[in-house]
């Protein structure tokens, strides 16, 4: 199963960039995706001091989304294209709401990611909607082009 945690990665690291802090993302201040009070309860898990998001690694944040992200998804009771696509939508939008909406049938399951986000994609957060959609389309090709589904 770690290829396709190494696979869901390979769009992770093109699908999320570096440092940034919208003033309307609810994350707050992000690099990699990674936000802040994420970094804070994985750097307390490993006994770490608090530090600026800004200053993680790539390696970190790579074992920061294998322990918080990707194991909490369950992977191995998915195909690596579920568990793709159940790790990216968590890295989105929370592991509770990636698992409070799985659906075995992958494209079943990118469709709900679509409904979800015209749901919350309005008033301050409209400004990400667009964004969203284009990333659940990106990640279905990606899938394709995997071989995955």
């Amino acid at each position: 199963m770690m290829e396709a945690f190494d696979l869901a990665l390979e769009f992770l690291w093109k699908a999320e960039g570096g440092y940034s802090n919208h003033p309307n993302d609810r994350g707050g201040a992000t690099q990699f995706g990674v936000t802040q009070n994420t970094y804070n309860a994985y750097r307390k898990q490993k006994g770490l001091g608090i530090q600026n998001v800004k200053s993680i690694t790539r390696d970190e944040a790579k074992d920061l989304y294998y322990r918080l992200f990707w194991l909490t998804i369950h992977p191995a009771d998915k195909t690596p294209a579920q568990a793709i696509a159940a790790f990216d939508w968590a890295v989105n939008s929370g592991p509770k709401t990636a698992l409070s909406h799985y659906n075995a049938d992958v494209n079943g399951y990118l469709d709900e990611r679509r409904r979800f986000y015209r749901s919350i994609g309005h008033g301050s957060q409209a400004t990400f909607l667009k964004g969203w959609l284009n990333r659940v389309d990106r990640l279905s090709l990606y899938l394709k082009e995997k071989g995955l589904i």
